[in-house]
């Protein structure tokens, strides 16, 4: 996934404003992140651009000597090499919504697709969608586990 790193000390030559006009916070469906270190930032103009990076599901890493530039390029890298989990894309309704593991969704009444994600290690080949119903009055739950390598769907419905 590309990201973009900004090293900053948040003086006005690169103030958060130019930078959310060049970045186009909050404008992208789909924003690259916004990785920023922070070097020698006074704490409130550094809690100004952790909310930016957040925005963008990026992170801010502080510098506050020379010496600890080192450090936080370390910690940079172990990030960087962090496995992502994509999102889980259901379908509807000339609609989609992209599913984080854990967080359940409210649908309207209606026929859906969930896709799953190429995960690493795992076989997804015969088992690429899903096809599931909401009903009104009910609830469904959609429970989608990895053991061994194989993906399992598992659904069940209860009334309201």
């Amino acid at each position: 996934m590309p990201r973009t790193l900004l090293l900053t000390d948040g003086r006005k030559e690169c103030s958060l404003k130019d930078l959310s006009d060049q970045l186009n916070f909050g404008e992208q469906v789909a924003p690259v992140p916004v990785d920023i270190v922070a070097l020698g930032m006074r704490p409130q103009i550094a809690e100004e651009f952790r909310k930016a990076a957040e925005d963008t599901s990026g992170i801010l890493l502080k510098v506050d000597q020379p010496q600890d530039i080192v450090q936080a390029l370390a910690s940079y890298g172990e990030i960087l090499n962090r496995p992502v989990q994509k999102p889980f894309v259901i379908t509807g309704y000339d609609k989609k919504w992209d599913l984080y593991p854990g967080n359940p969704i409210r649908l309207p009444a209606g026929l859906y697709r969930i896709t799953l994600p190429n995960l690493p290690g795992v076989d997804t080949s015969s088992l690429r969608a899903e096809d599931f119903e909401v009903a009104p009055g009910q609830t469904t739950t959609v429970n989608v586990s990895v053991t061994d390598g194989k993906v399992s769907v598992e659904r069940s419905i209860s009334q309201n």
